[in-house]
């Protein structure tokens, strides 16, 4: 009774609990990306990592593990397939992602990666990058976005968002927002 109890607790609470914070399911793990990673009755392997800037993460009994350019659910799969094949029998992961960020970079006070808290979006940003300097070219901001590998450009009417006439668009994690220099 006590070890289907703790199964179930187990479950309850790694598998179908909220994860730390909100994921979009075809959400592409990311350099600098915090993962949380449990191996259901193996809780030697938990840990809480970085992905570091070539994608990998370091794993025990695996070593140098490739996590970026998947998504969540992909990286499970891996290492599901990796600790089973010579580890450990039936092996349940589970993936989180644990710390999102965006990066705000050109003509703002203080450019550099921002961990996102709740909605995020290009206002927000902005203004937890200190805001514009002087020789920011509020006219020309833009959203560098990644979905499957494919980079997407997407231009801000800034103007139009700070008047309430176009909604604030809303940042998602490993988006660049770049702030140019004005030619006055």
């Amino acid at each position: 009774m006590c070890k289907i109890f703790s199964i179930a607790i187990f479950l309850a609470v790694n598998l179908f609990g909220l994860p730390a914070v909100a994921q979009p399911p075809d959400y592409i793990i990311q350099t600098q990306d915090i993962l949380g990673i449990t191996v259901w009755r193996n809780p030697d392997l938990a840990t809480e990592i970085e992905v570091d800037q070539d994608g990998y993460v370091p794993l025990p009994l695996l070593g140098k593990v490739k996590a970026g350019s998947l998504t969540l659910r992909q990286f499970e799969d891996e290492l599901t397939k990796l600790w089973g094949r010579d580890y450990i029998k039936d092996p349940y992961v589970r993936v989180s992602l644990k710390k999102k960020q965006f990066f705000v970079l050109g003509e703002v006070k203080e450019p550099g990666s921002f961990e996102m808290v709740g909605n995020m979006t290009v206002l927000k940003a902005i203004s937890m990058a200190g805001g514009f300097t002087a020789y920011a070219a509020e006219g020309g901001i833009y959203i560098l976005r990644t979905k499957k590998s494919v980079p997407e450009k997407i231009e801000i009417d800034f103007s139009a968002i700070q008047k309430g006439r176009s909604e604030d668009i809303e940042i998602r994690p490993g988006d660049v927002v770049t702030v140019p220099q004005s030619f006055f």
